[in-house]
């Protein structure tokens, strides 16, 4: 993956810094914030990116959208891209997350970053259709590098075996995928790691998707999952209710080292 070699690039490696850590002083966020002011007379288009960046790291949706869209309005290259791909995956827009991977994807055949975050998205909203595709394609470009190498892929290609052995289509996964997005978006949740595997209830074999989120308020979790629930039962297109579970769960690091399927979000 490509990275700007610019005035703002000290910026970035401040805001990806500050992105590791769980506790941010608003301090060092006006810091960046006036910083990111001055780039603006030099080039408006990496300021706004930059600050699309900050605003996805500090929660903020809606001002992140706009200031990448900003950006990618002054110049559209695959930097702009995939840095608002990787904001768009932090405040839980999947959806627009995986468009601009792929957009930067035809930007930079072949980008194993891009690729990995691509396919990291398509974990987290549960959509594996054309997943064979994209990695085909990896593949053909990198003939001597195995797809089967990056840890998404493999994540990826167990859970698609697994669902067309209990006779769950792509298609319909992705339906459950897309009521999880879109009640964490409601709640203003962000989705730290998944964990997909196969459980059993009263011999029934199904899959389970767990979604941790950073939260310690048990009213926010009750509610996100009935929202979720709710979304569910109302889709009269899902025939396979009985073998797909989903729920959100609090963020718990020692659970997480112990499971099978494990995804981490950057």
């Amino acid at each position: 993956m490509p990275v700007p070699n610019s005035k703002g690039e000290d910026i970035t490696k401040r805001i990806e810094e500050l992105s590791k850590r769980s506790e941010i002083s608003p301090f060092e966020v006006k810091s960046l914030q006036r910083d990111i002011e001055k780039l603006m007379a030099v080039d408006a288009a990496e300021a706004y990116m930059l600050g699309g960046m900050l605003a996805a790291m500090t929660g903020n949706r809606a001002d992140a959208q706009a200031l990448h869209e900003k950006s990618l309005k002054l110049k559209c290259d695959v930097v702009g891209l995939f840095n608002y791909g990787v904001s768009m995956k932090k405040v839980n827009n999947l959806t627009l997350a995986k468009e601009l991977f792929s957009r930067a994807d035809a930007f930079s055949p072949g980008d194993i970053q891009i690729a990995s975050h691509r396919f990291q998205t398509m974990n987290f909203l549960l959509d594996y259709e054309g997943f064979e595709d994209v990695v085909g394609k990896l593949q053909k470009i990198h003939p001597d590098f195995n797809a089967q190498e990056i840890p998404e892929v493999q994540v990826a290609q167990g859970i698609i075996d697994k669902l067309s052995g209990m006779g769950v289509s792509l298609g319909e996964y992705r339906r459950f995928g897309q009521h999880a997005e879109q009640a964490l978006l409601e709640f203003d949740l962000s989705a730290t790691h998944i964990v997909q595997r196969v459980s059993s209830f009263d011999g029934v074999p199904h899959i389970y998707a767990e979604y941790h989120v950073e939260v310690n308020s048990a009213d926010v979790l009750v509610g996100v999952n009935e929202t979720l629930m709710d979304r569910i039962l109302s889709d009269e297109s899902l025939e396979s209710w009985d073998k797909v579970v989903i729920n959100v769960v609090r963020r718990d690091q020692d659970q997480l080292d112990l499971e099978e399927y494990e995804h981490t979000a950057a």
